[in-house]
């Protein structure tokens, strides 16, 4: 048996484990009542758990789609990290059972799911299934043993915010979605550096050009471009990215983490009129500012970047 499969088999057998034992005590909290009043025999409440149970899963799959996609990006879920998040439900549904806690394993899935993605990212070596051999145990396989040598994948700022290290996003970029971006700059008189924003269409906040690339079109023209129809801004584009970002954006399928790649356009001159002049505001911020009213820490990193230079 190779590798992968012995992985399948592990992975289905915690998966059945573990809704074993969320039968065991998701069952008596379903029919207390009316076992307890005298309502129902044992018999038939279990029945009629049993029933409607099956019901509610013929009925729809959106709760599914947003466990199976919305909470932990299935590229992410791997076989190993699928068995950790198993064993997670079944050891802290086991022992609440044990000592009378009333516990919910919808609950413990979700927060199984999100901690070993996190725990998987931070710091551990990359996983997949080949990586699951003999000499491995299945936290191991799942990333619990890091290398104390790697920078994290998510750090934590003075802010106490969990943010993307620069070392990880070069090395994921090829697993995330890539845009173009540009930054309008001019430069004052006296030196000082004004940076172009525009508002986003859908949340208002203040943001930077940006889209996604233009076929048979380099990158450079096409942050030139979005920058022309978004902002109405005309100037000249540097051929090389000044650096890069990542972002949320919300797709009709969900959140996705998207990474921008960030040109510099020294702006000549601003269009009267654009094509999304109806739908946007633009306005001139110093570095200083702008790195404060821009929401994505990424780019206000980036910012205070070009300010320290």
């Amino acid at each position: 048996m190779g590798v992968l499969s012995f992985a399948l088999l592990v992975a289905l057998g915690t998966v059945l484990i573990a809704e074993f034992v969320n039968g065991w005590t998701d069952a008596p909290n379903v029919i207390a009542t009316v076992v307890s009043t005298g309502a129902l025999s044992s018999r038939a409440a279990i029945v009629m758990a049993v029933m409607f149970n099956v019901l509610g899963a013929m009925g729809g799959t959106a709760v599914a789609a947003t466990v199976g996609r919305g909470i932990v990006a299935p590229s992410a879920m791997t076989l190993p990290a699928i068995i950790a998040t198993m064993l997670s439900i079944i050891t802290w549904g086991s022992v609440a059972a044990a000592v009378g806690i009333p516990v919910s394993k919808s609950h413990a899935l979700l927060a199984g799911l999100v901690c070993t993605h996190l725990r998987c990212q931070m710091g551990c070596p990359e996983t997949d299934c080949s990586g699951l051999g003999p000499n491995l145990s299945i936290l191991h396989a799942t990333g619990f043993c890091g290398r104390p040598d790697r920078e994290p994948a998510l750090q934590l700022k003075k802010s106490n915010r969990l943010v993307l290290s620069r070392k990880h996003l070069h090395k994921s970029q090829m697993e995330l979605a890539q845009q173009v971006a540009a930054l309008p700059v001019r430069r004052e008189a006296d030196g000082s550096i004004r940076v172009l924003l525009i508002t986003s269409r859908e949340t208002g906040r203040w943001v930077i050009p940006k889209g996604w690339p233009w076929p048979d079109c380099e990158d450079c023209v096409a942050a030139a471009q979005e920058a022309r129809e978004e902002a109405g801004v005309v100037g000249r584009v540097q051929s090389q990215p000044l650096g890069s970002f990542v972002y949320q954006k919300q797709r009709p399928s969900g959140p996705e983490l998207v990474r921008a790649d960030v040109y510099l356009i020294e702006v000549a001159s601003l269009l009267d009129s654009w094509p999304e002049q109806g739908e946007r505001q633009r306005a001139w911020f110093t570095l200083e500012d702008a790195a404060k009213v821009v929401s994505d820490h990424e780019l206000r990193d980036l910012l205070q970047t070009i300010g320290d230079q």
